[in-house]
């Protein structure tokens, strides 16, 4: 998801760039509005706890711990705060 991110930035800035109103402009900006559209398909079809199943969406990148069966994300043990 980070990777598709920064594409999209990247894209954006390069469109922002390029001469006003030429095909390589419209090229970039197709690019940047399809990785935008596939980080949003990701972040709801991939970004789930593999416990309980249920989506985390807000600080997916760095969270650790479920917020709702409060699990490790990464080994699946129960943690206790």
């Amino acid at each position: 998801m980070l990777v598709l991110l920064v594409l999209a930035i990247a894209f954006g800035v390069v469109a922002l760039c390029s001469a006003e109103n030429s095909s390589q402009q419209v090229i970039f900006i197709f690019a940047a509005f399809t990785c935008m559209a596939g980080l949003i398909v990701a972040s709801l079809k991939l970004c789930r706890c593999p416990h309980c199943g249920k989506r985390i969406l807000n600080g997916v990148l760095v969270k650790k711990i479920c917020p709702n069966c409060r699990r490790s994300l990464t080994t699946g043990k129960r943690v206790k705060r």
